[in-house]
């Protein structure tokens, strides 16, 4: 079981416990979650038994690649379960209930959730940014954003500093609750923290923005993305266009549309719809067909909220 390999073992494979927890997680980024599998079976053919970090980069591995409900379940055999393949008694750590709650994000779980963190606390495992992080994600992606909110507050009030995820996790909850001017407050917080905002909080802050019906502070934060040379994608540029056309303003909205395209960004169907929308409010209704058309001569073909919104203006 050193260095030196294991009898059967075959070129290219593993040959310690760390080199398979490492093909494991690579295999989970690549999304290859069926080899990741196989690679913990042949780890214990192999003679290894698998250990915590092991079980964490397998579930991490599942949950990205959708197989949430898998995730859960090997937290439930190995944690729960008393013992690993190797006979041997596990006890979860903060990344393993990280992982969970991740997989129960990923499912839109957020009871759950709740339940394996105070599950956690209860054992001792000190809660830590990550296991926050994931516990408000899946808050947030059920449409408990007030809760999801409160958590942050909670970890805040406990000592926890909060890192680029959790803020970011923060800013989506206030985009989801519609609270544009909290999502502001946090994108200001975490810059003067010395955090440097990503893309996915510069997206939720203005997407929170369009919700808000509130386009200036949407166009300033696209500014300041551009300066920090943080490159809008489509999501971006569609929240910021849905936020101009929220208040009237078409000129600005046709403006992005024409800026998204010159930068070789494609619109979508989402971002055609938008455009329509912007028109609609704005009472452009020949402007509105124009887009139906070129989205047909794009073979981008409208949903029902497409036509009836270019039927509406």
């Amino acid at each position: 079981t050193g260095r030196g390999g294991y009898k059967g073992q075959k070129e290219g494979t593993p040959g310690t416990v760390t080199e398979f927890n490492n093909e494991i997680s690579r295999l989970g980024k690549a999304g290859q979650w069926q080899e990741a599998l196989t690679t913990l079976e042949t780890m214990q053919n192999a003679g290894f038994a698998p250990t915590q970090v092991s079980y964490n980069a397998l579930m991490s591995a599942l949950t990205k690649n959708g197989q949430w409900k898998q995730s859960i379940d090997l937290f439930n055999r190995v944690f729960r379960g008393g013992v690993d393949g190797g006979g041997k008694e596990l006890k979860p750590d903060s990344f393993s209930y990280a992982a969970a709650l991740s997989a129960c994000a990923k499912g839109r779980k957020w009871q759950k959730a709740f339940s394996l963190f105070d599950e956690m606390e209860k054992a001792g495992v000190e809660a830590n940014e990550f296991t926050y992080s994931s516990l408000m994600t899946a808050c947030e992606k059920s449409d408990q954003s007030a809760k999801a909110i409160e958590v942050f507050e909670q970890m805040q009030e406990r000592g926890i500093k909060p890192n680029v995820y959790t803020y970011t996790s923060a800013i989506s909850a206030c985009e989801n609750g519609g609270k544009w001017e909290q999502a502001l407050g946090y994108l200001e917080r975490m810059t003067l923290e010395g955090i440097l905002p990503t893309i996915h909080a510069y997206s939720a802050a203005i997407s929170a923005c369009e919700k808000g019906e509130q386009a200036r502070p949407a166009l300033g934060l696209l500014e300041r993305m551009k300066n920090a040379k943080i490159e809008p994608d489509v999501i971006v540029y569609s929240a910021a266009i849905g936020a101009c056309g929220k208040t009237g303003l078409w000129e600005p909205a046709l403006k992005l549309f024409q800026e998204m395209e010159d930068k070789g960004l494609t619109p979508d169907l989402v971002t055609y719809s938008t455009m329509i929308k912007v028109y609609e409010r704005s009472g452009e209704w020949q402007r509105a067909l124009e887009v139906m058309n070129t989205m047909q001569a794009k073979k981008i073909t409208p949903n029902v909220i497409t036509y009836s919104t270019a039927i509406s203006a």
